[in-house]
């Protein structure tokens, strides 16, 4: 399991993977198991749109081992959107183990991504495009926009 702290500026509560499984030059898979005291969760469970954010932190888990390997911290990115989003049911069951796989499509020379990804459990499976985005200086054009 890898420290997924020192890989992304995710925190707790809202870091919600547990761990990073595997990784290439172009995918990640984490895992989480839903518990009652994660945040969002419901009575019936984790609403499957949460889904989409933990898509997106297995993004941030493939740029932050990127980063590793290249001596930079992790740094922020931005999720633009979510296309062709589709989950046959409404929520992940307390106790699921839930195995996200995150695989690049592309990403331009402006830092613009685009990502398959889908969430394997025991309900069935959610998948989902994310668009991305991760500025060269995040702060710059925080600051510039406040």
């Amino acid at each position: 399991m890898r420290d997924l702290e020192s890989l992304m500026v995710h925190r707790a509560p809202m870091l919600l993977l547990d761990q990073l499984l595997e990784y290439g030059d172009d995918y990640a898979v984490s895992e989480v198991i839903v518990q009652p005291e994660m945040l969002f969760v419901e009575a019936e469970g984790l609403p499957c749109w949460v889904g989409i954010e933990l898509m997106a932190q297995t993004v941030s888990v493939l740029a932050g081992m990127r980063g590793k390997f290249s001596g930079h911290p992790p740094q922020i990115g931005f999720l633009l959107g979510t296309r062709r989003f589709h989950a046959p049911m409404s929520h992940f069951p307390v106790g699921s183990r839930l195995r996200i796989r995150v695989e690049e499509s592309f990403v331009d020379a402006n830092r613009l991504g685009q990502y398959d990804c889908c969430i394997d459990s025991e309900v069935g499976r959610v998948e989902a495009k994310l668009n991305v985005y991760q500025p060269s200086d995040p702060h710059s054009l925080i600051k510039e926009h406040i």
